[in-house]
């Protein structure tokens, strides 16, 4: 018997149990009792920095990438300083990832998109042209690229990925740490399946710094902390490493 599975990604859920408790599955068992095989060549992103951040708090670092052929930047950083996490949407963010979808959906049709909350997703959606709506409507009918809430991502991949994070400081200005189904148990899974996603580019989107994180208990907070830390400092040019050695 041979059971193959990513303990992970995310695993299966059911809506009659608490959010606050994770499902024993079939995988988490067998990982429990049987010897374990670690496949460790990661094909999807063509680019190693697409995976690093995975690689490293996920993997211990035993996945190994292939040196991109393109050059251009695989994480892309924007920043609202001036948007406001209000009725559980952005709107400055929302218009923002609006235009800059209008421009790449000319060049690129697998394309997907992912906010942090099913009101953002439809905020985003607002903002699109029809032009773009109906391009959008049409990829999605051929299967190509996506348009979710970040808990219906599973499976899911894309040349580009587009990321919304749209929490940031509130009309008060607070900034409250409830990132819906990030906060519970399984949340850092969430994150892992959120973040390999794409083959090509990462853009993420957000109106609040890593630094305007407090230290959390939670794992899964963390972790977005760390991630977004990692996109602000972000730097194009970066040496490509190359998953083995060459010998003469």
């Amino acid at each position: 018997i041979i059971v193959a599975g990513d303990e992970f990604q995310m695993g299966p859920s059911s809506y009659f149990k608490s959010s606050n408790s994770e499902t024993i599955d079939l995988l988490h068992q067998a990982n429990y009792n049987w010897n374990k095989i670690d496949l460790k060549h990661h094909y999807r992103s063509v680019h190693p920095d697409l995976i690093s951040f995975s690689n490293k708090h996920f993997y211990k670092g035993k996945l190994r990438t292939y040196p991109s052929y393109n050059s251009a930047c695989p994480v892309q950083h924007y920043y609202s300083p001036t948007g406001k996490f209000i009725d559980r949407k952005n709107i400055v963010e929302a218009k923002s990832i609006a235009s800059r979808l209008e421009k790449v959906l000319q060049k690129n049709s697998n394309i997907g998109v992912v906010a942090f909350s099913e009101e953002q997703k439809n905020c985003i959606w607002e903002h699109l042209s029809s032009n773009a709506q109906q391009v959008f409507t049409e990829n999605l009918d051929s299967n190509i690229g996506f348009f979710k809430a970040v808990e219906n991502v599973q499976g899911d991949e894309c040349d580009q990925l587009f990321i919304s994070f749209a929490y940031s400081l509130n009309e008060q200005g607070e900034f409250h740490h409830r990132f819906g189904p990030m906060n519970n148990v399984n949340g850092r899974n969430r994150l892992n399946v959120l973040l390999t996603r794409a083959k090509e580019q990462i853009h993420f989107f957000c109106s609040i710094k890593s630094v305007d994180f407090k230290l959390s208990e939670n794992e899964s907070i963390n972790l977005l902390k760390n991630w977004i830390n990692l996109s602000e400092r972000y730097l194009e040019s970066q040496e490509l490493s190359f998953p083995f050695e060459l010998t003469p």
